[in-house]
């Protein structure tokens, strides 16, 4: 990761020396003119550049069908960026001026990719058109999820660069029928959770220790019926998502307000052993290792995932599985004092964009309750960027699986408890924000893998991350 950090600056610093000498320079202007007065009939063409993940596709298609249902003559065409996505974009970036057109004027990205956009100056300051937008009643900021909303902002709390499709965060997705198989004969007061009424699967709310109390059950069934070699689980502790909330919950800071490293701290230790519990007492398959619970093929249980439901209800529902979702678990027990793990995924638009007006048509559409249905209909159930749109028994997001028995709730529960992993921003350098998500990552990782030394030597790395200036690497 951190090669293509430091690729990433080179390149672009690179760019701006040999533009002056062989071509036009790359000119970004963020006092830019913005013009609302767009009629519905008007003629045009825009891009929207998207990964090549296969789930994009359906929504971005769906978003621009409703989108001409307004703007009928705007032709938007979907540009799939090779992986990559981001060097792809730095060269798109660097190529523009000499093939105009290559840089898509939308561009897909997220919570942690969009600060070396921001940085490189690839993404457009949208913040000129929402006030403009504002001031004009064509739309409304406070209509959307706060947590969420700023996740598109500079630094988490300045202007916006990125406005959020969706609101993601990790819930507790369930293999119902291995639920039913191990619970069977259970009556409610017996079982060791508050099930939803009706079924063997947790309500919202329920807490770590229930948790870890079923998967107890759980292991003891699999052991009593020759699967003593299988998991239930897959945590996917070494993810953000997932290790954010845990340090987050115990107090963990891991990197401080001036820049300092914390890892080597009593609260640290104590959310690693919290995880590491789990492993021990073969919940969880050791990290690093290629052996997992197998979710996704119907032989765990559980897996604590970001992913939209419809995903894991189509894959066990083809395999003869039943698949439920609840809430990700409360780690200290209650809700105030409990962390969920969060980010957004969402669109910008090219700071090279000719087409920069008609680009915020269907930028400000997409955040309109018909864009968001629409983005649903493409397959988005989770939970919109509004916050009118949080009820699944009354919106296109959840309403089909809710009257499926989907417990889709789950997806707005706790909203308020939702949090980004942001400790990284503290270093200050954007290009080094994805490095240290990385080496904390790997420090998670060798810790549960039993390398119990693991935090003195990671501590050192990430003390390196935050000490070198790779913005202006020596070349």
């Amino acid at each position: 990761m951190k090669k293509f950090l430091i690729l990433l600056a080179a390149m672009i610093m690179a760019c701006t020396c040999l533009t002056g000498c062989f071509g036009p320079a790359i000119v970004v202007d963020d006092d830019y003119e913005v013009n609302l007065d767009i009629p519905y009939d008007v003629e045009g063409s825009i891009t929207v550049g998207i990964s090549s993940v296969y789930t994009e596709r359906g929504l971005i298609n769906a978003l621009i069908e409703e989108y001409n249902q307004v703007y009928p003559n705007v032709e938007v065409t979907v540009k799939e960026v090779p992986d990559p996505y981001n060097n792809t974009l730095v060269r798109y970036w660097q190529s523009e001026p000499y093939e105009p057109g290559i840089m898509p004027d939308i561009l897909l990205s997220n919570s942690l990719d969009m600060h070396v956009l921001i940085e490189s100056g690839i993404l457009l300051n949208l913040q000129k058109y929402i006030d403009e937008s504002e001031a004009a009643d064509l739309l409304d900021t406070g209509a959307f999820l706060p947590q969420y909303w700023k996740m598109g902002q500079e630094g988490f709390d300045g202007d916006q660069y990125l406005l959020p499709r969706s609101a993601d965060r990790v819930l507790t997705h369930i293999n119902e029928t291995r639920f039913n198989e191990v619970f069977a004969g259970y009556s409610e007061d017996e079982l060791p959770f508050t099930p939803i009424p009706g079924t063997y699967v947790p309500a919202n709310g329920w807490t770590w220790q229930e948790f870890l109390n079923t998967c107890k059950i759980i292991r003891d069934w699999y052991d009593k019926n020759g699967r003593s070699e299988q998991f239930l689980l897959d945590s996917s502790f070494d993810w953000e998502a997932v290790y954010n909330p845990v340090f987050r919950s115990f107090g963990a800071e891991l990197i401080g307000e001036n820049g300092e490293v914390l890892i080597d701290t009593p609260e640290v230790e104590e959310a690693l052993n919290f995880m590491y519990d789990c492993i021990e007492k073969r919940y969880v398959a050791p990290m690093g290792g290629t052996v997992q619970a197998g979710f996704d093929v119907g032989q765990g249980c559980m897996i604590f995932s970001s992913a939209h439901a419809d995903r894991f209800y189509t894959e066990l529902n083809d395999q003869g599985y039943e698949y439920n979702v609840t809430s990700f678990p409360l780690i200290t027990g209650d809700l105030e004092t409990s962390y969920i793990g969060t980010g957004v995924g969402g669109y910008g638009m090219s700071s090279l964009s000719r087409n920069k007006d008609l680009a915020w048509t269907f930028l400000r559409f997409m955040l309109t309750a018909d864009g968001q249905n629409a983005l649903a209909r493409g397959g988005m159930a989770t939970l919109p960027i509004r916050a009118d749109m949080s009820d699944p028994s009354t919106n296109v997001w959840g309403q089909e699986l809710e009257e499926a028995g989907i417990n889709m709730e789950a997806y707005a529960y706790g909203t308020e408890r939702c949090v980004v992993t942001d400790f990284f921003i503290r270093s200050g350098e954007p290009l080094v924000y994805a490095d240290l998500q990385e080496a904390v990552g790997t420090l998670v990782n060798n810790c549960l893998s039993g390398t119990r030394n693991a935090i003195q030597g990671q501590m050192a790395s990430i003390q390196m991350i935050m000490e070198e200036d790779i913005a202006h690497p020596e070349v």
